[in-house]
């Protein structure tokens, strides 16, 4: 169990391969190495510190459904799709976010916000440069 009050596992995963990387290249400069570094990405249950998850606090509280409709006209308008495409049905798996409870409603949506803040996280460690210790 990790005794840092703000330990953040991906955060320990890289200073551990940045560590192996460094010791690698102390023994063996000229030795070429693979390192396979795979965290758990976008796999529940996401980690991520609190406050990066409170900067998307209430941004999904509108629901998938309304969400798919937003992105789809954002990527229309920003040509990433023709301005022409239809917007595929809800996948049947998922229910219409008006059916579902309250509860259920906070649930998705506090998920929604913690995946935010770690996909927020990933990238601004990997914009900042910090893969290239």
């Amino acid at each position: 169990m990790p005794k840092e009050k703000d330990f953040y596992l991906n955060d320990a995963m890289v200073e551990h391969a940045v560590t192996w990387i460094r010791d690698q290249k102390a023994q063996a400069p000229d030795k070429p190495f693979f390192l396979y570094f795979s965290t758990g990405a976008t796999h529940a249950p996401h980690q991520v510190p609190k406050e990066w998850s409170d900067k998307y606090k209430g941004k999904f509280d509108q629901g998938w459904d309304k969400l798919r409709e937003e992105t789809f006209a954002r990527q229309k308008q920003l040509g990433v799709i023709p301005a022409n495409a239809k917007l595929t049905p809800r996948d049947p798996a998922f229910p219409a976010w008006d059916s579902v409870s309250p509860e259920v409603k906070k649930l998705y949506s506090h998920q929604m916000e913690v995946y935010a803040g770690y996909s927020r996280k990933c990238r601004s460690r990997r914009w900042a440069g910090r893969e290239s210790h």
